[in-house]
């Protein structure tokens, strides 16, 4: 989904002991208590390591591109699990385009989106 977390979900999140909107501009690893991140790309491409989906059952991570270049961001996988059944390399639209937005949530053992 392309929504941006609204006042309620950041509110609901912060009553469940996670972090609120976080900045990157590199290529890291999301948290156990982090879900919402606004990534530059001015600096270059930004991967990010998705967290292993069974610790994160009912949760999502939601990422938004704040910048206009043409770098991209792309979600790694924690290990084999896959991104609506397929391969993060694999898919169609794999990377988020100029101040794209993803919510990504976890089944137990796969990322959906």
């Amino acid at each position: 989904s392309t929504a941006s977390p609204t006042a309620v979900d950041m509110a609901s999140a912060h009553l469940h002991g996670l972090d609120g909107l976080t900045a990157k501009t590199a290529s890291f690893t999301v948290g156990a208590t982090e879900w919402a991140f606004n990534v530059s790309t001015a600096g270059g491409a930004v991967n990010v390591t998705m967290p292993d989906p069974a610790l994160f059952v009912g949760r999502g991570v939601y990422l938004h591109k704040t910048t206009s270049d043409a770098n991209a961001i792309t979600p790694v996988a924690y290990a084999s699990e896959t991104f609506n059944g397929a391969a993060a390399t694999a898919l169609p639209g794999s990377t988020l385009g100029t101040y794209g937005s993803w919510f990504l949530f976890s089944d137990g053992t796969n990322w959906h989106y």
